[in-house]
């Protein structure tokens, strides 16, 4: 399989291959719309309508790199979650089936999952941003049922394990690995972790208040994981890295919001 900008290619093959960018493209914009409809456009929904308007979201999104594969890349003798060949590594390297950039990603996500916590106790837990931001995660979680300590245990295991384990295969191989087949590795990377961050984005503006420096500043921590991801995946052709080094960040992610919210619940002391 071919990695870069291509040419020379028959007009058959010229047009799949626009018809595959243009699915890449559709992948790389369609989260923020769902996530503007399932935060924005929900307020008013029972919770189980709430939740019913998430898993839907989450089912249409994630099911657009098979589709993908299914459509494109499988007539290219291509397996599914084959990886890009990378620096170190060759074309089809099963990419759940190597331990390569496992080291590496779990020290990146110790790192930041330090720098998570510790920015949160030393510096923002306590301020009125804080109290603000905790009011609108409880607001949310509330909205979509997660009303008991038991329940978010429940949703941060399984966002921080299986849902990060298909944003890897969603923007780790399927975007950024479709974008490598037309541009060089850099802009790959760049466009992939951009289009990463924008739901996040809206998420931080419904937390964080919308063009805040908090919402500015945590985005770019999303991009600069984002980033850091594709790149792991591009040099190791594994996705087990980047993956367990996304659970290590989620799971801070999740402490934090626990302490945000869990005063608002009365699950601890305001």
């Amino acid at each position: 399989m071919e990695f870069g900008p291509q040419g020379g290619k028959s007009s058959g093959g010229l047009a799949a291959g626009r018809a595959g960018l243009v699915l890449v493209g559709t992948g790389m914009l369609l989260p923020t719309f769902l996530v503007l409809f399932y935060f924005l456009g929900t307020t008013g929904w029972s919770p189980g309508w709430q939740q019913t308007a998430v898993g839907l979201s989450k089912l249409i999104q994630f099911s657009l790199p098979l589709v993908w594969w299914f459509s494109f890349r499988r007539k290219r003798g291509e397996k599914f979650l084959a990886a890009p060949p990378g620096e170190t590594t060759p074309g089809y390297l099963a990419t759940f089936g190597t331990w390569r950039g496992v080291g590496e990603g779990l020290l990146f996500g110790l790192v930041v999952f330090g720098v998570i916590l510790g920015a949160f106790w030393g510096w923002f837990s306590g301020t009125e941003v804080a109290r603000t931001a905790g009011e609108n995660i409880h607001r949310f979680l509330v909205r979509i049922g997660v009303t008991s300590p038991g329940h978010y245990l429940l949703l941060a295991a399984g966002y921080s394990l299986i849902h990060a384990g298909l944003e890897e295969i969603y923007w780790r191989w399927f975007v950024f690995g479709g974008l490598l087949g037309f541009l060089g590795g850099l802009s790959a990377v760049g466009l992939a972790a951009a289009s990463f961050t924008a739901h996040h984005v809206v998420i931080l503006g419904v937390y964080f208040g919308w063009g805040s420096g908090y919402q500015v500043l945590f985005s770019l921590g999303v991009f600069v994981g984002g980033a850091y991801w594709c790149w792991l995946f591009l040099r190791s052709g594994s996705l087990v890295g980047p993956w367990l080094s996304h659970v290590v960040v989620d799971v801070a992610i999740f402490v934090v919001g626990y302490y945000l919210a869990a005063a608002h619940f009365g699950w601890i002391g305001g």
